[in-house]
Order: C-alpha cells, then sequence, then structure tokens
C-alpha cells in the first residue's frame, strides 16, 4: 500500500513540472489574466512568423468590419492597450492612423512585441474603458487627432513633430540664406530668403526659402538630419507631403533620404530646369513619373541584406504605390546612418535657378527590418469572464480512516460570455488518497478539464479520498486556465482546512470456550478486542454484566483489569493491529435461556462502531422432573442423557446432590427410567412423554426424601 501511495504521489509531481515547464505552461490564465478590471474588451491578435524575432514592431490595421472594435472603443483611442500572451504585460505602441468616419472605420497601429517565437504568439489588444486616460497625443495635421501611444518606446527612432520646435535631442539641423551681387545696368545685391524649419500643428515644414530675380530664382536650403542609426537592417516610413511652392523658374529639389548609404546616385522629388511646373519621383535619373503633390503621402525606405540592398517606395493613403515603384539596388552602407529630410541643395551656385524646395511631415519613425514581415490576424472580441470557485467538503467531525468528499463548484457569473478550456487544479495533498470522483474521466492527475462553461451556467465535480493522517489537512482548489481573461481574482481559489481526529476501529468478539447446557457446569466466556487502527485506542473499557442464572467463578485477563462486581474490563491503551483476550468462567444455576452481552469502548472514536458488541446464548436443558411436595418443598430433577447421569436439587433449602451417574438407565423418544443406589443416595424415577411419571429419592445423610408422582 505505501508502495502505490509513494507511486501516486510520484506521479503527480511529474505531472505538476511538465505542466509548468513545458512551453505554454498551464494555459493562459492565472486567475489575473486581464490587463485591468476597468477594460470591458479584448480582441487576440494572432502573429505569425517563419523567424524568431526580438523586439519587432508588428502592423495591425483594424477595418470597418470589426464594429464590436468600433462600437467600444474611445473616439480618440484613450483606452487602446496591447499586453502579451498572458493578458496582463503591457506592450509599446504607436497608432499611425485613426480614422473614426462612420462606415470607413480605420486604424493601423504599431506594437513593439519583445519575442516572437518562429510560428505564431498570441498577443491581446484591450479597448472599453470610458474612463482611461490616453497618452502620447498625436496632432492631424488636417484636423483633430488621436491618443497614439510612446512611439519613442516603439520604434528606434521615432518624431511626430508635436510641440512647437524641433526636437534637438534627436535632430540636428540647418538652414541658410545667400547674397547675390548682379549687374543690371548697374550692381544690384540681393539676399535670398532664409530657409526655415517651423515646428507647429502636429508637423514640421522645411522650406529652402528664394527670391526671385528676372529670370530666375536664387535659393537658399534646409534639412533635418537624424541622431546616428547603427542598425544595418530598417525600414524607415515618413507620411508627408510636397509642394511646388516655388514653381515660377527655380529648380525644385524635395528629398527624404538616407545619408551613409551609397550606390544610389541621388533620389526624391525633383524638376528640371526646363520645366518648373511638373514635379517627378527622381531614382539614379529621371523616371518619368510624377510626383504627386499637395497630398498626404507615404515614404517607405529599406535597408536590408546587413546593409547591402536598398529600396524605396512611395505609396498614396489608400497604400497603393506610385507607378513604377518601389526602387531598389544594391549598396554599401556605413555604420552610422541618417535620416535627412531637406530642401533645396547645399551646394547652390548663387546664380539664378538654384535648387529650392518645401515639404512637410506628419511623422518619421524607423522600425526593424526582416526579410519575411510576420502576419497578423484579429480573433472575435471578448469580454472579462468572473469564474469563481468553491469548496466545500462533507460534514465533519472527521476522523482518521475514515472517506470524505470534496464538492468543487466553478461558475461563470458572465452574463454575456462563455469560458472556454477552463481548468482546475485540485491536487490532493498529503494525507489525502484519492479514492473516486465524479467527473466522468476529466479529472486526472489533479486537473480538472471542465472545457467550457457557458454564461451564467455552473459546473460541480466531487472528490472522494481516504484521510491517511491526522492533524490539519488544507485543500485548496484553483482555477488555472480559461481562453478568456479573468480580472477579479479573489475568487478564482478556495480552499478548506479540516482537523483529523484519531480513530481505532475496536471490534470485538465473544465466544464460550466450553459450552455446556445442564446447569451446575462451568463455561467460560471468551472475549476478544481487537483495534483494526489506524490509530491507537485510548482508555479501553470492556463492560461484560454477567446474566442473572450464571454465578461468577474466575478470570483470566491478557492485558487490564476485570472486575466481576461491575463487569468492567478496564484495558487502557489498545495499539494498532493488537489484540486482548479475557476468559471469564461461571457456574449455570439457571435453566432458562441465558444471554451475556459485553460491549467495548474507547476514548478514541470509533469510525465502525458496529462491530462493538458481542453476545452469546445458551439454552439450559429443562429439568425432566420438577414439582412439590409436603416436607421438601419445590424440586428439580435433571436426567442428561447422553452422559447418563442426574441430578436433584431443592432450591429454597439450597439443596443439590450434584450430578451422579446412573446405575441403570433406559430411555427413548417417549419413555425414560433409571435408578442409583449407594449407602447416601436412593433414586428410582419412571417418565412418560406424555407426562406421566413417579420419583422416588432418599438422602439419607441429609434427610431428604421425596415421593412424587405426577401427571
Amino acid at each position: 500500500m505505501k508502495g502505490k501511495v509513494l507511486f501516486r504521489n510520484l506521479a503527480i509531481l511529474i505531472v505538476i513540472f511538465l505542466m509548468f515547464s513545458s512551453a505554454g505552461g498551464i494555459k493562459k490564465i492565472k486567475a489575473n489574466d486581464w490587463y485591468d478590471t476597468n477594460w470591458s474588451y479584448r480582441i487576440p491578435v494572432t502573429i505569425n512568423s517563419s523567424t524568431a524575432l526580438t523586439d519587432y514592431q508588428i502592423k495591425v490595421v483594424i477595418d470597418s468590419s470589426h464594429s464590436d472594435f468600433w462600437n467600444h472603443v474611445q473616439s480618440d483611442a484613450k483606452d487602446v492597450r496591447f499586453t502579451d500572451s498572458d493578458g496582463s504585460t503591457p506592450f509599446s505602441y504607436w497608432i499611425e492612423k485613426w480614422d473614426t468616419t462612420s462606415g470607413s472605420e480605420s486604424t493601423t497601429i504599431w506594437i513593439k512585441v519583445p519575442s516572437i517565437p518562429n510560428g505564431t504568439k498570441t498577443i491581446y489588444l484591450y479597448y472599453g474603458n470610458s474612463s482611461a486616460t490616453g497618452n502620447g497625443w498625436h496632432t492631424n495635421p488636417d484636423g483633430g487627432g488621436w491618443y497614439a501611444g510612446d512611439g519613442d518606446n516603439t520604434f528606434i527612432f521615432f518624431d511626430d513633430f508635436e510641440g512647437t520646435s524641433l526636437n534637438t535631442d534627436k535632430w540636428d539641423s540647418v538652414t541658410s540664406s545667400y547674397t547675390y551681387t548682379y549687374w543690371w545696368w548697374g550692381w544690384h545685391t540681393v539676399t535670398v530668403d532664409t530657409g526655415f524649419i517651423d515646428v507647429s500643428g502636429g508637423q514640421i515644414h522645411i522650406s529652402s526659402g528664394s527670391d526671385i530675380f528676372g529670370f530666375g530664382i536664387i535659393g537658399g536650403w534646409a534639412y533635418i538630419k537624424s541622431n546616428d542609426i547603427t542598425d544595418n537592417e530598417f525600414v524607415w516610413e515618413t507620411r508627408y507631403k510636397a509642394t511646388n511652392r516655388y514653381d515660377t523658374r527655380g529648380i525644385n529639389r524635395n528629398r527624404i533620404i538616407v545619408w551613409g548609404v551609397t550606390g544610389v546616385s541621388d533620389y526624391g522629388i525633383f524638376d528640371n530646369r526646363w520645366d518648373h511646373t511638373t514635379l517627378q519621383y527622381y531614382w539614379n535619373g529621371w523616371t518619368g513619373t510624377s510626383a504627386t503633390l499637395d497630398s498626404w503621402m507615404k515614404s517607405i525606405e529599406s535597408l536590408s541584406s546587413n546593409g547591402s540592398f536598398f529600396s524605396w517606395d512611395v505609396k498614396d493613403e489608400s497604400g497603393n504605390s506610385e507607378s513604377d515603384f518601389p526602387k531598389s539596388t544594391s549598396v554599401t552602407s556605413s555604420t552610422n546612418k541618417n535620416i535627412v529630410l531637406q530642401c533645396g541643395d547645399s551646394d547652390h551656385t548663387g546664380s539664378i535657378n538654384d535648387p529650392v524646395g518645401d515639404l512637410y511631415a506628419d511623422y518619421v519613425f524607423v522600425r526593424k527590418h526582416t526579410s519575411n514581415e510576420p502576419t497578423t490576424s484579429l480573433g472575435g472580441e471578448e469580454e472579462p469572464v468572473d469564474l469563481s470557485i468553491s469548496k466545500t467538503v462533507s460534514s465533519g467531525p472527521y476522523y482518521h480512516g475514515e472517506n470524505v468528499i470534496f464538492e468543487i463548484t466553478v461558475t461563470n457569473t458572465s452574463s454575456t460570455q462563455d469560458a472556454t478550456n477552463v481548468q482546475v487544479m485540485d491536487i490532493l495533498p498529503s494525507g489525502l488518497s484519492y479514492i473516486s470522483d465524479d467527473s466522468s474521466g476529466s479529472y486526472d492527475s489533479g486537473i480538472w478539464d471542465i472545457g467550457t462553461i457557458n454564461a451564467g451556467e455552473s459546473k460541480t465535480l466531487h472528490i472522494t479520498a481516504e484521510l491517511d493522517t491526522l492533524g490539519n489537512i488544507t485543500n485548496t482548489a484553483t482555477i488555472t486556465s480559461c481562453d478568456q481573461g479573468d480580472p477579479v481574482s479573489s475568487n478564482n481559489s478556495d480552499g478548506v482546512t479540516i482537523n483529523v481526529l484519531p480513530s481505532a476501529d475496536l471490534e470485538l468478539t465473544k465466544t464460550i470456550l466450553n459450552p455446556t447446557t445442564y446447569v451446575e457446569e462451568d463455561i467460560a466466556y471468551h472475549i476478544e478486542v481487537t483495534n483494526y487502527g489506524p490509530d491507537i485506542a485510548q482508555d479501553v473499557v470492556v463492560t461484560d454484566v454477567l446474566p442473572s442464572g450464571v454465578d461468577y467463578k474466575s478470570h483470566v485477563a491478557s492485558q487490564g483489569t476485570y472486575n466481576s462486581n461491575t463487569g468492567k474490563w478496564d484495558i487502557g491503551t489498545l495499539p494498532n493491529g493488537s489484540t486482548v483476550t479475557l476468559d471469564i468462567t461461571v457456574r449455570i444455576e439457571d435453566y432458562n435461556p441465558i444471554t451475556n452481552t459485553a460491549t467495548v469502548t474507547s476514548d478514541t472514536t470509533d469510525p465502525a462502531p458496529g462491530n462493538n458488541t458481542s453476545s452469546v446464548t445458551i439454552d439450559v436443558e429443562d429439568p425432566l422432573i420438577k414439582g412439590t411436595v409436603p416436607r421438601e418443598g419445590y424440586f428439580e430433577f435433571f436426567v442428561d442423557r447422553e452422559g447418563k447421569r442426574w441430578l436433584l436439587r431443592i432450591p429454597d433449602k439450597e439443596y443439590t446432590t450434584g450430578w451422579m451417574p446412573f446405575d441403570r438407565l433406559r430411555a427413548t423418544n417417549t419413555f425414560m427410567s433409571g435408578r442409583y443406589a449407594d449407602r447416601r443416595f436412593h433414586l428410582l424415577f419412571d417418565w412418560y412423554s406424555s407426562g406421566r411419571c413417579h420419583l422416588i429419592f432418599n438422602d439419607r445423610r441429609a434427610g431428604i426424601s421425596i415421593k412424587f408422582a405426577g401427571r
């Protein structure tokens, strides 16, 4: 038995280790698997990746088909949050786009995920908190805005140009003007307008500055350059708007470029000096593709293959690439790279038709790059469930060796949300041995795999266990898994403590060692008391009050003391597995059926009291002849046919012959006669089954004389 218990406990420990050390551990919720009780909804986001990634920015796009999201999220995105697979560890994110136009809602969100495996990973988007305080306000240059999150902690490099001045912790900037002296019917000096950089209204405006003279433009220039970027693979995205502000005779040069990469002679949004009204995309030469002006566009520049391959794409707000895009080429890159927004040229000549430019940017960010971008898919909207668990135990008191029944009830108190993949851990602690349960197989090795609990529904399990030890035993059941989060952790675990008292199953048996059925014979009542445990029995007492019809003669006890007057056998302490005996010798004095009963008690509780009492009955032979004669009074005459013995007694005179042998005895089923004679006794009798009888008896020594005839 000990070996089986040891094996069971070892198996349970192995199961626990495997559950907690496996890749996913016990599934999902651990009672606190919901971001915050103030957030009412979430959507699981599944990331699919063909390679393991670290601190990677993944993109999530939510369109109008996700009506639940748009119906429950705040209009300015204050309550948008992202967490890890555990449902509670927050992630940095930044909302690039937030359009709440009815019927065409759309948002694009970037989330920095610390660890993405080769395969799938689930993260969560939380929303639905009307009291949430947003962070990272982003102004839409076209009006309005939203709480976009934390771009600085989401990307390698980030700026959305909030505020009223350029952030010099992120950027270097240059603006210049030029003084030009010329002859036109005399010498003249012109100072070109200073190039400028303006940050306001949630955007940056970079302009070269210029001055118009005669048949041309004399231009200044301006640019901003980011801090060094040392990554050899990254993607730089900029929402920009180019204009043809200087559309008369200047040469437009607007560049959104990476410095520190060689292999592209030049690229940007240019015009040539012979056609100032049309701007083209330039990529190692004129592309012939007209650039989109005065509209917000997206420039996406990628450095890949460990800094040896470069591409440039330009897309409109709907995500469509411009004609003949993207562009790409092999490059070499230096250790330090910078992103640059530039208008005009630094090598202007101070002559007419110098390059100029005018450019706006809403935001810039640099993110990580991988050859196979992870994809994302959205699950359905989930509400938190409030799973509560209660545990009770069958009523006590509780005794060692008994069985108890634990009842576990799990309730889904949500009114709308079903709970799926629900599991409860209830591993029986030391001191409890599993007997059975009513789960039909869903409870195994301490785990109750419930599955689905519908909204408002309860599931119940009963576990029967044996109490193996003394003292306090605490048994706890805990909800360990649920696909949906449970933000209320206080009711996810419940336990009961029982105090196990000692018990001893005492069994008393009573027999007669030398049974007889005749008066004035001795018999011995044999009493055995056995302790079947599981504990020591304290203060054990057997009560055996001798019945009327027998007289105490003697006793022998293997342990303790017996008092014939009180009938108490004080055994004392009886260890588990021990047996003690008592033999009481008595003489039979009555011929009526005589029953003797003995009962054992103990200060230690007996879990099975049904075997604490035992009785034996002897059926003593009646007198063959009994009657009353004038001088001697009432007498009784007994005959032992098999033993061929006789006995005559006069109870009122306390006279008895004791058992004497017959000289002659004739006996059939209907007739009996006999005689006995010696110097003291003389006996003649006959008896018929009809009731007719005769008896002559004399005791010369005692002077007893009986003559009796009866019917």
